[in-house]
């Protein structure tokens, strides 16, 4: 049996975000192709190190483990017949490169090294400068950074995760989801651009030929805002918006998982742990018109873009906000605007929003009726080396670790607790 090892920063089952989305579908892909997948990341912060990981095999919370037992576990696997097939490396924020690299050297297998944000850039993740300001995908520099708070902590810590990846690029394949985050991604990696591969995470099935109804003069546009309630994914600019227009000519909607509630908006509670097409869904039982995607970073893919395409919704976004502004203009399923200033007034304007709008219905491009996930990634799995890893098994389970198994469970318990009283 092969097994894919994965590295994220938390618990893809019950965190949100578009990493772990990516994970929790990956994780059933690899194993309906007949994978196991044990996935990993950390857990216990010591000396400043994550020296400890939870581990996930299968969909199933294991258990707790150090690095050098996780080692021995990994290497009993390995001993038992369980060959190491890739070690897919999702993300490195809050990963100790330290103890990655205590891994990473004994497995030696095939590394994919994921670029779901620009983290390996600078700790900002979405490059903005003070998290307001977008500021291109450049490596970090004194010119470029210097009045930015990331940047003095952030040097340092960059250049680490920079001589980390150089250590195992000979071994790696960098994946990015989309032409606009290669684009964006080589700005400050131009030495890998022969070791990177594009591989959109979802590929269409059929077509959706709902949400083509005319708009007629005076009813109301149903606009939403979908996703996390973020001012770098445009929160800020949605309230504005809702504040602009209180007179009934818009039907304000917010889909998501956010409790976070503004007068004049219904919410729609919307959570992809519980199924993976939920938004696609709530956008095509509200026959939603109109979507706010006002990222203000490059957006690496953006499933709320795909999710809004699924429904036949009119996009509305803006120059900075990478792939949604690449696939927005590609496709013309909206407007690709400059500023805030430019959306403030285009819903000021009703009359001109609905023409737009009606003029993309009547043209009935119609959107995929399923996205699934990219069965791509199955094509590039090396196969493992024959070589063990290095190291003398150690199958006993000591009574440190089953302290430690024990102190996490009562630290869950007592969280899960605390969120179901009230």
């Amino acid at each position: 049996m092969k097994y894919i090892l994965s590295i994220g920063i938390n618990d893809y089952r019950i965190t949100l975000g578009g990493v772990n989305k990516v994970i929790l579908a990956h994780q059933e892909m690899f194993r309906k192709n007949g994978y196991e997948y044990i996935y990993i990341y950390p857990a216990w912060k010591k000396k400043n190190q994550y020296e400890y990981w939870k581990i996930i095999i299968n969909n199933h919370y294991i258990r707790v483990k150090n690095t050098a037992n996780l080692l021995h576990y990994l290497y009993h696997l390995q001993s038992s017949g369980h060959k190491c097939a890739e070690i897919h490396v999702h993300h490195l924020m809050k990963v100790s490169l330290r103890h990655l690299d205590k891994l990473l050297s004994q497995i030696q297998s095939p590394i994919k090294f994921y670029i779901h944000d620009y983290f390996t850039i600078c700790p900002s993740i979405k490059m903005l400068r003070d998290d307001t300001e977008f500021c291109g995908c450049e490596q970090m520099s004194p010119t470029k950074c210097r009045q930015c708070k990331y940047y003095a902590d952030g040097k340092e810590s960059n250049m680490k995760v920079r001589k980390f990846i150089q250590k195992y690029a000979q071994r790696t394949t960098f994946i990015v989801p989309s032409h606009s985050a290669k684009a964006h991604w080589l700005k400050a990696y131009p030495q890998y651009k022969d070791k990177i591969q594009i591989i959109y995470h979802q590929i269409y099935k059929g077509h959706y030929d709902g949400n083509h109804h005319k708009i007629e003069d005076g009813k109301a546009i149903k606009v939403a805002y979908i996703g996390e309630p973020l001012p770098s994914k445009g929160w800020d600019i949605w309230k504005k918006i809702i504040a602009a227009n209180p007179d009934g000519r818009y039907q304000f909607y917010y889909l998501g998982s956010s409790d976070i509630k503004l007068k004049d908006v219904e919410n729609v509670n919307v959570d992809f742990r519980k199924k993976i097409d939920a938004m696609t869904t709530a956008l095509r039982e509200h026959d939603i018109d109109c979507i706010l995607l006002w990222s203000i970073w490059a957006e690496t893919y953006s499933y709320t873009y795909y999710e809004g395409v699924s429904a036949n919704a009119f996009i509305i976004t803006n120059k900075n906000s990478g792939n949604i502004a690449y696939q927005t203009a590609a496709h013309k399923n909206g407007l690709v605007l400059d500023t805030p200033e430019e959306v403030v007034r285009l819903f000021r304007n009703y009359g001109h929003l609905r023409c737009l709008i009606n003029d993309y219905k009547a043209e009935k491009v119609n959107g995929p009726d399923k996205l699934v996930e990219n069965p791509e990634i199955l094509k590039y799995v090396g196969q493992p080396p024959e070589r063990p890893i290095s190291g003398q098994p150690k199958l006993k389970i000591s009574i440190s670790e089953t302290i430690l198994q024990i102190i996490f469970r009562m630290v869950e318990q007592i969280r899960r607790f605390k969120k179901e009283v009230p």
